[in-house]
């Protein structure tokens, strides 16, 4: 094994030395968590975030996004990727994702450091300063340095990415969600890394999976339970993997916090399997066959409960056994 992981470690070196490339922390005291950029060969980690910041002023959909960041170039700082340690990376969408009272935010990395995993900020819609060919090799680095994507809540998901007309969705940004699902899919189709979806990220990376939504949970399902800004009990349901089952313990009676109006609209012939449901059969928890990512509709980052804190660092520690019986495996 451990030649193996020495043969990696150079055949990553000599990938690294013709990369045009490189991954960089950009920290601020400003907000939550360092952010991941691209760096391109040639250019100043100072004039990419221009170039970014151009972007983000000049795109109606996502100038609101980071109205709060306080972004200051001149108190920024700029470090290469640590090369040691997990690396967790969370798409954020939401502008108070990216404050230093981002409760989702700082809750997960206070979870994530107790299991000795760093986490990084996936600025909204950077690769759109990449080039096709620049895209895909930033999907490349990531997902050969980030075990595991956090995709976290927000707001709706664009009914056109699957193929609905809208009729109650509220708001979307369809640059943003465009950007996400393109990450999503090629993070997923690599195969190298692990995807934690809750809420939106969960409706998110089902849709980036060709799945469907339901816009309105009250106006479309009979009866329902309340789902905004609520506790209620999930139902358990066997999978291959039985990633949440696991991760819960011998005690299913769970009740978890609840804020969301859409779900997934599931169906047998996709990638994934339900995990658990709500009482009035609206899908709660979906898992990859092949045991690469876990969709949650509940928010337990949110949680006060300690049942919220095992879900997601035990979770984590199934994916970490599974990729050191893996060890370095190549798609």
């Amino acid at each position: 094994m451990i030649y193996v992981r020495i043969l990696a470690f150079f055949i990553f070196l000599v990938i690294s030395a013709h990369a045009k490339l490189q991954l960089m922390e950009w920290h601020s005291d400003n907000w939550p968590r360092p952010f991941l950029i691209p760096v391109k060969e040639g250019k100043t980690p100072q004039q990419v975030v221009a170039q970014y910041l151009r972007l983000i002023d000049t795109t109606p959909e996502l100038a609101e996004l980071l109205w709060d960041a306080k972004i200051d170039l001149g108190s920024s700082r700029f470090y290469p990727l640590e090369m040691t340690g997990s690396k967790v990376l969370l798409l954020a969408n939401r502008a108070q994702d990216y404050t230093q009272n981002s409760e989702r935010v700082n809750n997960l990395s206070k979870i994530l450091v107790k299991d000795k995993r760093s986490t990084y900020l996936l600025p909204v819609a950077i690769v759109g300063i990449l080039s096709g060919k620049e895209k895909q090799e930033f999907y490349d680095l990531v997902a050969d340095k980030f075990p595991v994507a956090f995709a976290l809540g927000g707001d709706d998901v664009d009914p056109k990415y699957y193929k609905s007309k809208n009729f109650h969705s509220h708001p979307q940004s369809t640059v943003r969600d465009q950007h996400e699902i393109s990450f999503i899919q090629n993070y997923y189709r690599r195969g190298k890394g692990f995807i934690f979806g809750i809420c939106r990220g969960a409706q998110l990376t089902a849709v980036a999976l060709g799945y469907k939504l339901i816009q309105d949970i009250p106006f479309q399902i009979l009866n329902p339970i309340k789902h905004q800004n609520d506790y209620h009990a999930l139902v358990f349901k066997p999978t291959r993997n039985q990633m949440l089952s696991l991760a819960v313990g011998v005690d299913k009676n769970v009740n978890v916090k609840s804020i969301h109006h859409q779900s997934v609209q599931f169906h047998h012939d996709g990638p994934l399997e339900i995990a658990a449901l709500s009482e009035d059969g609206v899908v709660e928890a979906l898992e990859d066959k092949h045991g690469k990512a876990l969709l949650v509709q509940f928010h337990p980052e949110l949680m006060i409960e300690p049942i919220g804190e095992k879900i997601i660092s035990q979770t984590l520690e199934q994916t970490k056994k599974n990729q050191r019986r893996s060890c370095f495996k190549f798609y």
